[in-house]
This record gives structure tokens, C-alpha cells and sequence, in this order.
């Protein structure tokens, strides 16, 4: 089956700071309330996925992610209200992104005459 694939990243000086992967470290953080799970859930460690919240941070004007040393608590994590506009405005524009995509393949099809009628994007 034919497809078109997109991969999209926000970049800052050539460098990467936002994409898919980050997008979905926030969201997890986001469900499980901890960063350290949430880097689990994606076979990630600890200290990458805070690099890639780190360097998010350095890029963008506030920080995304409000942390909670232990103690008798346990500690966590929660997405800052600006981190919870930027993770919804990141998925709106990759949902455009994609949808702009799957048209741009549809009318490649149609121009080349390939029969794209079980054609998807990811």
C-alpha cells in the first residue's frame, strides 16, 4: 500500500527542541503525573527525557513543567498552563500538517495516475 509520510520538527538554529517524541513525553507526563514514569513508558531514561525538557525549556519563552522533589509525597510532575497550550497548539498544527499532506498525496496520485485508494498518511 502506498503512503505519504511526514515527520515534522520545530526547530531553533538547526537544532531540534520539538517534536513528536517530546510531544509525547508531555503528554504521558501529563496522564501519569511524573516524569520518571513517563519516560518509562517510552523506554526512555530519566536523565534523556529531562535533557529534552531542558533544552524545550531553553527554547521557549516559559517553562512547561512544574516539578515536585520526593519526600512523603513521592514528588511528580504537571504540565504548566503554558505547557498544556504549547502540547495543544504542537497537535493542532501536526494534525493540519498531516491532513494538508494526505491532500497533497491525493492530488499527486491523481496527477501520476496511481491508484492511492488504500493510501494513508503517517
Amino acid at each position: 500500500m502506498m503512503q505519504v509520510q511526514v515527520r515534522m520538527f520545530i526547530c531553533d538554529d538547526g537544532e531540534r527542541f520539538m517534536g513528536k517524541g517530546p510531544a509525547k513525553l508531555l503528554r504521558l507526563t501529563e496522564q501519569t503525573g511524573s516524569l520518571r514514569r513517563a519516560a518509562a513508558q517510552m523506554g526512555m531514561s530519566y536523565s534523556k527525557a529531562h535533557g529534552l525538557i531542558k533544552r524545550l525549556e531553553q527554547v521557549v519563552p516559559q517553562q512547561v513543567l512544574e516539578c515536585h522533589v520526593g519526600g512523603a509525597s513521592g514528588g511528580g510532575a504537571q504540565l504548566t498552563e503554558y505547557g498544556r497550550c504549547l502540547l495543544q497548539a504542537y497537535e493542532e498544527m501536526n494534525s493540519k500538517i498531516n491532513a494538508g499532506a494526505e491532500q497533497a498525496f491525493s492530488e499527486f496520485c491523481a496527477a501520476m495516475g496511481l491508484d492511492n485508494s488504500d493510501a494513508a498518511s503517517t
